[in-house]
């Protein structure tokens, strides 16, 4: 019985079927030494994210104007945005996000860009992983954070490859989902009978059987890559010994054609980010959504103005989202330029007056605790213009 069972064991680490390893619970394992510390989860929004609908200056007086058909109601008026401050406001698909801010817990920027500028999809997402100042540096600033973490320091990349914001020296662990389709009733049968006499995995098997079925379920059922994405990285931070850092990725933000408002192809992007967001919050621990910081990112923003396909181009300053129960949120943080020409930068874009390193900075120091010198000299070289920002984190 003993050489079945390794030969079971070595048949399950050599399959190439990520729904048979889910299955058969070999769950994820992680090294040793996480302490149940502070998490930070890094979405990145690939395609260049429209800022001014996600953060929507609704009370400027010339938005409404630049954006035509694009622009959005007021807070009280039908489909109008969430209210954040009197003058600016959130996107209505945003509803979860939403309720983080009023508990406090989402803090929205607007005018943030990497220190980039000439709208290249490519250049300006290394610049936004690599953390540099030039578009050839070939490894990740949360890569680089990874060694000031000390052996509680592992990350993972929950998709189908590692970005370059996790690639390089520091060793980190990829995760691919399991595929959408509920496995084969012969090979459940096969498995039961396999598993019937082995004390120790058949165990682990039955328990683990059912709540894989119902994963399968409830992905035929309608959940999208991105939310399953979402609620791996929720079971993964849950996980004893589980990783400090994860990041995630939704791409589709590159809305030249058909944009639209409250529906379109930006609003069913914003619904896709909100039900994610929704189900990694719904699915830690709350003990663990008090310790997680979520970075919500994109290379850049688009034009202010719309353009003659009902979209908008590529642009400069853009917006980003910090949420999570580690977050002292509440709040809008910018330095608003305002939307005429003289605010504008190049008369075409939102001004990008935060640096998105200042942000990062902040995060890493203040949440994960890494010392001012590191991040300086070895995480973000070369930014001393990147000031790390005050109480973005919670006491």
């Amino acid at each position: 019985m003993a050489a079945m069972s390794l030969d079971r064991r070595r048949f399950l680490a050599l399959a190439g079927s990520s729904t048979l390893a889910a299955l058969a619970g070999t769950n994820f394992s992680f090294a040793a030494g996480a302490d149940g510390g502070p998490s930070l989860v890094v979405v990145n929004l690939r395609g260049g994210m429209d800022g001014l609908s996600l953060v929507v200056p609704y009370a400027d007086p010339h938005y409404v104007g630049h954006r035509r058909g694009l622009a959005l109601a007021a807070p009280g008026k039908e489909n109008g945005v969430f209210d954040i401050d009197g003058f600016f406001g959130l996107h209505p698909a945003l509803a979860f996000c939403n309720k983080c801010r009023t508990q406090g817990e989402l803090l929205s920027f607007t005018g943030v860009a990497s220190p980039y500028r000439s709208r290249s999809h490519f250049d300006a997402q290394d610049m936004l992983a690599n953390g540099t100042n030039e578009a050839r540096a070939r490894s990740g600033w949360l890569n680089r954070s990874l060694p000031f973490l000390g052996n509680e320091g592992e990350a993972v990349a929950v998709g189908t490859l590692v970005p370059l914001l996790l690639r390089g020296e520091a060793p980190v662990t990829s995760w691919i989902p399991p595929i959408s389709e509920a496995p084969d009733e012969t090979f459940l049968v096969l498995m039961d009978q396999l598993y019937a006499e082995d004390a120790l995995l058949g165990n682990v098997w039955a328990q683990n059987r059912q709540r894989e079925m119902e994963k399968a379920d409830s992905i035929q059922k309608g959940d999208k890559p991105f939310v399953q994405a979402c609620s791996v990285a929720a079971e993964m931070l849950n996980a004893d010994g589980g990783p400090r850092v994860i990041s995630l990725e939704l791409p589709g933000w590159d809305t030249h054609a058909k944009q639209g408002a409250t529906d379109g192809r930006l609003a069913v992007q914003f619904s896709l980010l909100d039900e994610g967001l929704a189900r990694l919050a719904g699915e830690l621990s709350q003990e663990q959504w008090q310790k997680t910081a979520i970075l919500v990112v994109s290379e850049f923003g688009r034009t202010v103005r719309a353009n003659g396909t009902g979209g908008t181009d590529h642009g400069t300053g853009g917006a980003m989202l910090l949420l999570g129960g580690a977050v002292a949120g509440g709040r809008v943080v910018n330095e608003w330029r305002g939307l005429d020409s003289k605010g504008l930068y190049e008369d075409r874009d939102l001004y990008p007056s935060i640096d998105l390193r200042s942000v990062f900075k902040s995060v890493l120091h203040d949440h994960m605790k890494i010392a001012s010198r590191s991040l300086e000299s070895h995480v973000f070289p070369d930014s001393p213009d990147a000031r790390r920002m005050a109480d973005l984190i919670r006491a």
